[in-house]
């Protein structure tokens, strides 16, 4: 491979620090292996290098490269002993993630610890689960003894939704164990809120650069209009003058700022004073008029911004009081609760993630000042240091503080470690990245020229079109203050790829908008029309016969769609909404991510058995259980079970209806899982519940079925799992499960790798590292997330922590200077990082780039960005603070170039365009325009249609016995498998089913006891009093054949004497051959069914069953419904023991019917 002369130098460079800079696609990956191919070939041996990855898959590919390049050498040079050595050594090298070598270090030196070296890692979750009940247990132990937490308390309590302590002790102590001697730091802490100057604060830079920035961008934005008025003599005359008046105090407030004068700075913002704006005739929709509107419309939201938390400034002092003595207690509690949780690791002999980063620093650091950066080193350190030639460590932008200074420990004095990096693609920072430490080693290096800095700015990904767009926006926008590194000739991405010419690729960008009235009869929303339009646009790239490169062969070939990756910022309805709309358009897809867990209705009802089991007095969950298919009791049931006595509790209720089949069979089932509870582990109790519920097969019955039963698998392998580190104890089990349902966790997995061609739909994370030969960017318009600015507690990486005061004398909250400092500069932090995500997006492609998003009204949203981003050559911070999703970030660059004059003329803004040469093609496209297209067969499709394969298919036969059973099926959906006369046509079947409802609906809610025709009328008319029944209901129907079923000699002398169950329910399996016997099918289905009348007496059950059928005599009945009532009878035998006879009643006939 021919290096370039910056890759060579990477390869080659011995001694010292040296820092790579690898941009996008620079080929670091080889250029790291190739360093170690190139320093074993010269006498090095691979076991003398620690090689640090982000994943194991990263680790698993460079073994494999350098186990390729040493074959290679071997090839070259068959006699060299020392390749087949290394060859031997290359599975045993210590290639491998931060946490493996972590694990592998402390296992290697548990004695220097005093730790147990059969530890083990606790499950995060598990953790979590932890840490919440450790942080209540101490927040009550403290309020027993009196404590100052009272401070903390009142200060955190949350009015709607109960204390917030217990959330802030975690994420607090999550916090300080990214810190290097966290302990030692919380004491340092105090120091940073002891201050009566808000000057001497670490929050003052700021306010000051804030207002800096913003001043001087307001101020330059006024310069240029000054200048583009000069094009028109009215707006000159009329706005020149108070233009300039407006400017004057913006020098003033500048060079307030600069010499940190806070009351002059509070002063002349709140004196600020902005006139009424001229009225000019015939100039109100003039771009530059319009233009400057805006600009002084939002310098007012600026101002009253600032208004607004500067009068925070006057009651500083006061509030950094207040905050002191709780950031004192804070500082203490978090103390014990570290303490209590340090307890329980070591008396469980576990450690979380987060622990073993520190046992490390333990084992290596005796001494770090946080002020100086000094390490001293312990003995153990010195003497691993010598074991290794060079650290190399990659993604070294993602790396934290803590991370950080174990590589610095481990090495010799910072002369061999090799660091690979790249600030622009940080994009971790939930997970306490810190990008600022490859930024400061970088400006060390520019400054001191130590350590040594390379930059890897050649590109070998991506065609010219595609490094060309991705220049051109981020060096009108990324800078120091934005995106934390200026993107300039060593951050740009130069060409390093050989593509053949091809005019058919480039980069897209598809806007959808309204330019026409939207249409009645259109349901599609916005984001199905979005996804259309992809899908429009990928079928015309297959129509097109679109060619991609194949590097391999030097030539083109047609496009399949695995070249295709839809990159989305996260997942989810529009994740969904894209598949689904792919696939019904015949386009295959793979996505990576399965389903949330525990929102499947069989996995809530698995833990809410488990609840019952622990706790039957947990109503709701005794509720959705009872209602269950698994129990099937019936809302009327219910209701009796809860009126018996609605003081008491619905489980003792139970116990007093036990005369009641289905409360017996339900409370016997509860009292056995009980019991086996006591014995079996969990993941064995729930097999038994499993067997006994028969809730496979029932589940498999509903839709989805098999992924419920895999769902239904799932728990008792994360059962499984539990118990690996965890006790035989349900309730905690059910602890641990409603901590993950209340933080949102789930158990998803990832689907397997895709064997077929396909579409990928994945989150621009997960993209990092791979590269598609056309990448499509959706939902540009989609809101960045910027919930957590809206919390009443901040944390920050640089200036800590911030949070509101509370005010119980006026029952309020109050912001303060710090926490509002704070918000802002996590705000900054946050859009620096979507910046980032977007380079890492744009960047995945090879070829082509297409992106779409929506614009609501894109005459106001391009005029207002036209207004804020400024003439300059690069676009006005005072727009990009503003910035809230990705196309806010695309559309001030391409408006402000000459590809897209359509945009300015529908828009009509007049702008001041950039010279940058560029392949952009935009594409603006009527929402109301899309619609959802009709698959049309052309005539010459159908003469290339091979007829022998038409009739081979329509000839086919299956070759397995064929049968009309469904998975699951009612009672009557099997009795209608049996033929019988229909009614003729001018019977009107709904009528029927009405008629036969109501009588079966009087039957369920009339008593049955012995009637007169009186107190028969009486009775009905009671139930429409009480809302049962209708006057409606009643005409349809002759009461005289009810009456007669009460005065039946059957009803009298047997049924009225009986233990009855109306409406009783059944579930039940059985086997096909079973219910047909020229089956020999062993497929099991699930039937569900309702019998109207279950009668009890001296041990004998008559099943009998309520028939509203016009008909001429008994055995029509009989041949109808015969199959029916065996069923019931097949079900009620495995319920019960007795005799059962079956009878239908014929309303028509008016008499029992003995089957």
């Amino acid at each position: 491979m021919k290096w370039t002369d910056d890759q060579k130098l990477a390869i080659e460079s011995r001694g010292g620090k040296i820092i790579v800079s690898a941009a996008a696609g620079s080929g670091k990956t080889a250029v790291l292996s190739a360093r170690i191919i190139d320093y074993i070939i010269n006498g090095g041996s691979v076991d003398k290098l620690l090689v640090v990855t982000f994943t194991n898959l990263a680790a698993g590919e460079m073994k494999e490269r350098i186990r390729k390049n040493i074959n290679q050498a071997v090839q070259k040079d068959p006699n060299n002993a020392h390749l087949h050595e290394q060859l031997l050594l290359v599975d045993l090298a210590q290639i491998m993630t931060m946490d493996a070598f972590y694990n592998k270090l402390i296992k290697e030196n548990f004695m220097y610890l005093n730790i147990s070296p059969n530890f083990n890692i606790i499950d995060e979750i598990e953790y979590k689960v932890i840490k919440n009940n450790v942080a209540k247990s101490l927040i009550e132990e403290l309020l027993h003894n009196n404590s100052k937490i009272i401070e903390i308390l009142d200060n955190f309590c949350n009015y709607k939704d109960g204390t917030t302590i217990e959330e802030l002790l975690i994420n607090f102590n999550d916090y300080l164990n990214k810190i290097p001697n966290s302990d030692i730091w919380l004491d340092k802490l105090l120091n940073i809120y002891n201050i009566n100057d808000f000057n001497n604060s670490i929050w003052s830079n700021i306010l000051y650069q804030e207002l800096e920035s913003d001043f001087t961008g307001y101020k330059n934005l006024y310069l240029d209009m000054l200048e583009e008025i000069k094009l028109d003599d009215v707006l000159f005359d009329k706005l020149n003058s108070f233009i300039n008046n407006e400017l004057k105090p913006f020098p003033e407030i500048i060079a307030a700022t600069q010499q940190k004068d806070l009351s002059m700075v509070i002063n002349l913002i709140r004196h600020f004073e902005m006139k009424t704006y001229p009225r000019i005739t015939g100039y109100a929709d003039h771009p530059t008029s319009v233009k400057f509107k805006n600009i002084r419309n939002e310098l007012k939201k600026v101002i009253k911004e600032y208004n607004n938390f500067l009068k925070f400034g006057d009651t500083f002092k006061e509030d950094i009081k207040k905050i002191n003595i709780i950031i004192n207690e804070l500082i203490n509690v978090t103390k014990l609760y570290r303490l209590k949780l340090k307890e329980i690791r070591e008396k469980n002999n576990f450690y979380s993630f987060d622990d073993i980063p520190h046992l490390v620093l333990k084992l290596l650091v005796k001494n770090y000042n946080f002020e100086t950066g000094e390490v001293i080193k312990t003995d153990i350190a010195k003497s691993i240091e010598n074991m290794f030639d060079e650290i190399l460590i990659d993604e070294f932008q993602d790396t934290n503080l803590v991370q950080n200074l174990i590589f610095s420990s481990l090495s010799k004095n910072d002369t061999n470690l090799f660091i690979v990096g790249d600030v622009k693609q940080s994009i971790y920072g939930f997970r306490s990245a810190r990008p600022d430490l490859l930024i400061n080693e970088k400006n060390r290096a520019s400054k001191y020229n130590f350590p040594k800095l390379i930059n890897l700015s050649k590109n070998f990904r991506s065609r010219k079109e595609v490094l060309d767009f991705s220049n051109y926006l981020f060096s009108k926008i990324m800078r120091t203050s934005y995106g934390d590194i200026n993107y300039d000739e060593n951050e740009v991405l130069n060409l390093g790829a050989n593509y053949l010419d091809n005019d058919t690729n480039g980069v897209e960008l598809h806007l959808l908008t309204e330019l026409s009235e939207n249409s009645d009869d259109d349901d599609l929303s916005n984001q199905e029309k979005e996804a259309t339009l992809i899908v429009s646009r990928i079928k015309e790239l297959f129509k097109s016969n679109h060619q991609v490169f194949d590097s391999s062969k030097n030539q083109y070939r047609p496009l399949r769609q695995s070249d295709i990756a839809i990159l989305l910022r996260s997942p989810g309805d529009f994740g969904t909404i894209l598949r689904d709309t792919l696939v019904n358009n015949g386009i295959d897809v793979y996505t990576d991510k399965t389903p949330i867990y525990f929102n499947n209705y069989e996995v809530k009802l698995v833990i809410a058995m488990l609840k019952i089991i622990d706790n039957p007095y947990d109503e709701i969950s005794l509720t959705a259980v009872m209602r269950s298919p698994l129990f099937a009791i019936e809302p009327g049931l219910l209701m009796e079970i809860r009126k018996y006595n609605e003081k008491n509790n619905l489980y003792n209720n139970l116990f007093k209806m036990r005369n009641n089949s289905l409360i017996d069979n339900f409370l016997n089932k509860l009292t056995s899982y009980h019991s086996q509870a006591l014995s079996l582990n969990i993941n064995k109790l729930l097999n038994y519940i499993y067997n006994d519920t028969k809730i496979m097969a029932i589940m498999s019955s509903l839709d989805n079925g098999e992924a419920r039963i895999k769902n239904l698998l799932e728990m008792v392998n994360h059962a499984n799992n539990y118990l690996e580190n965890n006790t035989n104890n349900l309730h905690d089990f059910i602890v641990y499960l409603d901590t993950l349902i209340d933080n949102n966790y789930s158990l998803e997995g990832v689907n397997p790798a895709s064997e077929k061609d396909s579409v990928l739909i994945t989150t621009i994370h997960k993209s990092k590292g791979l590269e598609f030969p056309i990448v499509i960017l959706p939902r540009l318009d989609k809101r960045f997330n910027f919930d957590d600015l809206s919390k009443d507690i901040l944390l920050d990486n640089d200036y800590y922590l911030g949070f509101k005061l509370r005010d119980h004398q006026a029952y309020g909250i109050n912001s303060n200077l710090i926490f509002e400092l704070i918000k802002k500069e996590k705000k900054t932090k946050q859009l620096s990082e979507e910046l980032r995500v977007l380079y890492v997006a744009l960047t995945r492609a090879k070829e082509k780039l297409i992106m779409t998003g929506i614009v609501k009204n894109i005459n106001k949203k391009i005029n207002y960005i036209n207004s804020l981003i400024g003439n300059d050559n690069v676009i006005s911070l005072v727009y990009l603070k503003q910035v809230t999703n990705l196309l806010d970030w695309i559309l001030p660059v391409v408006i402000k170039h000459n590809s897209s004059k359509e945009l300015q003329e529908i828009t009509n803004i007049d702008t001041k365009l950039y010279n940058d040469t560029l392949n952009l093609k935009t594409y603006i496209q009527d929402l109301n325009d899309i619609i959802i297209e009709e698959k049309n067969i052309k005539s010459e499709e159908i003469n290339n249609i091979n007829k022998k394969d038409i009739s081979d298919i329509l000839d086919y036969e299956y070759p397995y016995p064929l049968t009309n059973y469904k998975s699951k099926m009612s009672v009557s959906e099997l009795n209608s498998k049996t033929n019988y006369v229909m009614k003729p046509i001018f019977i009107d079947k709904n009528q029927q089913l009405t008629v036969g409802t109501v009588y079966h609906k009087i039957l369920e809610h009339l008593e049955f006891i012995e009637y007169d025709f009186n107190s028969f009328k009486d009775a009905i008319n009671d139930l429409i009093t009480k809302g049962k029944l209708t006057e409606e209901e009643i005409n349809l129907i002759n009461l005289n054949k009810i009456y007669n079923f009460f005065n039946n000699p059957l009803y009298l002398n047997i049924i009225k004497n009986s233990q009855l169950e109306k409406e009783y329910p059944v579930s039940f399996t059985v086997k096909v051959k079973e219910l047909d016997l020229e089956s020999n099918l062993e497929d099991e289905l699930v039937i569900d069914g309702i019998i109207d009348l279950v009668s009890l007496l001296d041990n004998d059950y008559y099943l009998i069953d309520y028939k509203s059928d016009v008909v001429s005599n008994e055995q029509e009945l009989i041949d109808r419904y015969k199959k029916q009532l065996d069923l019931y009878e097949y079900a009620l035998k495995k319920r019960i023991t007795g005799t059962i006879t079956k009878y239908l009643y014929s309303f028509h006939l008016g008499k029992f019917i003995k089957l």
